[in-house]
């Protein structure tokens, strides 16, 4: 069985904003994914996991 997921999140900020998110496969699921996880931002923001 196939299932697709994904979902886009919009943050509008003023001020830099410091952010706390979950957003990622739990790690013991990552083993079921046909391909690897693509966390993309925009404008492009550095991030850290």
């Amino acid at each position: 069985m196939l299932i697709r997921a994904g979902f886009d999140l919009a943050f509008e900020c003023p001020a830099p904003t410091p952010m706390m998110l979950q957003v990622h496969v739990r790690p013991e699921r990552e083993a079921d994914l046909e391909q690897p996880e693509n966390l993309q931002t925009y404008p492009p923001t550095p991030y850290t996991t």
